[in-house]
């Protein structure tokens, strides 16, 4: 005699877990560090190598600058300490000690990874140079994911030839708690859709730095345009490189913009919006404006060198 036999099917629903995008940039953070999100079906994946493109200033000075952020902090669990991080300087145009000066931000249970964005000219003297290393850094503890965007000062000198990094001379700063109020310029900043910040640059506004003055300007530049910030305060060179003067970045006064619609870099040569830009804020006062081009001449406000070539520098002698 057969047995019926009755088959119970259970339906589970699944969640289908969304990647996170860096493209663009996120609501300021509720809290002062870095949200924590687990995944199980993304795999970790390994830095992004930055390639310089035909149009860039400096290219060697850059590369070594960036093959240098990406070698510290890219690494396997167990690694994430600094004899690990000498040892992964030593066959780069680097000084291994460099390695001691990171510690803070190397994690020995982590798997890391980290994505050069850009690495911004921050000053050229003779034989010294710095590099704004625009820099996310991710790390992975288990399932647990973690990301931080710094901009970082990186020191080299060209020795025979060649660009060697010889120092870092900052980390990008520290996370600030969120202030539970903000002015309407710094807040429309953190919010627009058109405006990429680093993390620096978001802890700089949290922590009132910056004057609104500076803020207005980068929002009304963004209203018709995308642009990528490089630099606020945070991993800016304290002096105007090569000199005794304390820099208008410093106390909030200035912003650096390395994308505007495209690489500020790209449009020397194919052109874009930069050029009537850079009129529109000398009509407006900017007080201090460095690009690629010189639009009033010996004197003026606007003034173009080596250093200038890569990134759009506005800055307020007074606030």
């Amino acid at each position: 005699m057969k047995v019926a036999r009755t088959f119970v099917v259970v339906l589970v629903p699944v969640v289908l877990l969304g990647g996170c995008s860096y493209d663009r940039p996120a609501a300021p953070p509720e809290r002062p560090r870095p949200a924590v999100t687990t995944s199980t079906t993304t795999p970790f994946p390994g830095p992004e190598a930055w390639v310089p493109s035909p149009n860039e200033v400096e290219p060697q000075l850059k590369r070594a600058a960036a093959d240098t952020i990406r070698a510290l902090f890219s690494y396997e669990p167990g690694a994430g300490v600094v004899d690990a991080a000498r040892e992964r300087l030593g066959t780069l145009a680097a000084e291994p000690a460099i390695a001691d000066k990171v510690e803070q931000l190397l994690d020995p249970a982590a798997r890391a990874a980290a994505d050069v964005l850009y690495p911004q000219m921050g000053g050229l003297a003779g034989n010294r140079a710095s590099a704004m290393v625009v820099t996310r850094l991710r790390w992975q503890t288990g399932e647990a994911l973690r990301s931080e965007v710094r901009t970082i000062d990186v020191r080299l000198a060209r020795r025979e030839g060649l660009w060697t990094v010889e120092d870092v001379a900052s980390l990008g700063g520290e996370p600030v708690p969120v202030p539970t109020t903000l002015s309407p310029a710094a807040r429309r900043v953190l919010e627009h859709p058109n405006i990429e910040l680093p993390d620096s640059a978001r802890w700089d506004i949290h922590s009132g730095l910056v004057i609104d003055r500076v803020l207005t300007v980068l929002s009304a530049i963004a209203d018709g345009n995308q642009i990528r910030v490089g630099v606020l305060s945070s991993g800016h060179p304290q002096q105007v490189f090569g000199s005794a003067h304390t820099s208008n970045h410093i106390p909030g006064r200035a912003v650096d913009v390395w994308w505007i619609g495209a690489p500020v870099v790209e449009q020397v040569a194919a052109g874009g919006p930069l050029r009537s830009i850079v009129q529109q804020l000398l009509d407006d006062g900017v007080s201090e404006l460095g690009s690629p081009f010189d639009l009033d001449g010996p004197g003026g406000a606007n003034f173009a060198n080596l250093v200038h070539q890569d990134h759009l520098h506005i800055g307020f002698d007074s606030a």
